[in-house]
């Protein structure tokens, strides 16, 4: 990176770290822009240590050891590490990890809750299936108990039935709604091949 020496270091701000590489490039290339091969990001924070006495702030994305380093590397002899505050940081990033946290929870819930409508449709195309196969005519009905057996609480997925059993060569014509008052569910099918 080339900093000009004139617009980002004052001659007292430089005074006052004469032991740094920045006030002794400064001193020896009086009119070049002084070139250093270090991260701009980085390098502003070194700014805010100049400009401040000595304390910085830090975000979330600046690590504290990386300031250390950069700090290091430019001579600064005289700085205290508690002086350099990322305690703004680290509280960005633990809301960060939560919200990451919570929203990858509520991804695998919304999976298992797929999956499981998923393998509760599978069961009863199968079920269908096995039920059309009891029979020679080209239509069939099943009727599900719906509050015991295999698919107690199983929530019916229409998309999903109807893929599950065009898989075993059935075409869902009718599936009846789940009501309060019935404990069963008649899912009407049509053979695709006799």
């Amino acid at each position: 990176m080339w900093v000009e020496r004139s617009t980002r270091f004052p001659s007292l701000l430089l005074q006052r770290f004469p032991d740094t590489i920045l006030a002794k490039k400064a001193s020896t290339e009086e009119s070049s822009p002084i070139f250093l091969d270090r991260d701009p990001d980085r390098f502003a924070y070194c700014l805010d240590f100049m400009r401040d006495n000595g304390k910085v702030h830090l975000p979330e994305t600046v690590a504290k050891a990386a300031l250390l380093d950069e700090l290091k590397f430019f001579g600064f002899a005289r700085f205290m590490e508690d002086q350099i505050d990322d305690q703004q940081s680290k509280r960005q990033a633990a809301i960060r990890i939560q919200d990451i946290i919570a929203a990858s929870r509520k991804r695998i819930a919304d999976r298992e809750r797929e999956l499981k409508e998923r393998i509760g449709m599978e069961k009863l195309a199968l079920h269908c299936f096995m039920r059309s196969l009891q029979t020679t005519f080209s239509t069939v009905s099943v009727q599900v108990d719906w509050n015991s057996g295999p698919f107690q609480g199983v929530y019916i997925a229409d998309a999903y039935l109807r893929e599950y059993c065009n898989n075993f060569g059935l075409e869902l014509t009718e599936c009846s709604d789940k009501s309060s008052y019935s404990n069963t569910i008649i899912i009407n099918l049509k053979k695709q091949c006799t």
